[in-house]
């Protein structure tokens, strides 16, 4: 499936009617609008797909994507969706995430900004989060300062391995990044570190 739009958000579903509303909201609320939402859900037994559905017939860029197969598990469920949908630029989202207004703009300039010192380079852009309670009420302002974390490190190829503490909901691709990811080993720990490890380690840059 290709996208037409700049960025592919990869997100995958499972019997979230809790929070989905509050995500989804928020990514239609986003300064930057050439985006589209590509959901695949995991077999829920709740309202999560009701709900995605509505918001399909409410905004064009929302999709709702068939898979043959019923339960894929978190991992598999965005590993298919990254295989399946071919874009410029990927980013994954949670289902219970709640994005700031300009988070994708924010990370869509540094990612333009480090392509331009780098067009030919695997390029990943992460940025920190803040740990809210499921009322949404923010309890811890940065991860990085939660887990005594330095920016500079999570760069570093022989400190991720060891540490990994780069979140799949921070992150932006490009389409290189992509390329080196691919293929993916059932063996992984999980779709985002994967990305992140083969990034750093056939040259990427991760910032």
């Amino acid at each position: 499936m290709y996208n037409k739009s700049r960025i592919a958000i990869l997100m995958a579903t499972y019997n979230g009617e809790c929070y989905l509303n509050y995500q989804i909201e928020s990514i239609m609320g986003q300064s930057f609008e050439d985006w589209t939402l590509y959901i695949r859900d995991d077999g829920s037994s709740d309202s999560t797909v009701e709900i995605v559905r509505e918001y399909c017939k409410k905004d064009s860029r929302i999709m709702l994507v068939d898979d043959e197969i019923k339960h894929r598990g978190a991992k598999k469920s965005f590993i298919w969706l990254l295989e399946n949908i071919h874009s410029e630029y990927y980013m994954f989202s949670d289902q219970d995430d709640i994005w700031l207004p300009h988070k994708i703009e924010s990370t869509y300039l540094k990612m333009l900004e480090m392509e331009s010192v780098n067009p030919t380079t695997p390029i990943l852009v992460h940025t920190d989060l803040a740990i809210a309670d499921e009322d949404g009420f923010v309890v811890k302002g940065s991860r990085y300062k939660y887990d005594k974390l330095y920016p500079d490190w999570l760069d570093k190829l022989n400190w991720f391995i060891v540490s990994y503490r780069i979140c799949g909901n921070t992150i932006m691709l490009n389409d290189k990044a992509k390329a080196v990811a691919l293929p993916f080993d059932d063996r992984i720990y999980m779709h985002d570190w994967w990305v992140v490890l083969m990034t750093l380690k056939m040259g990427g840059s991760s910032l």
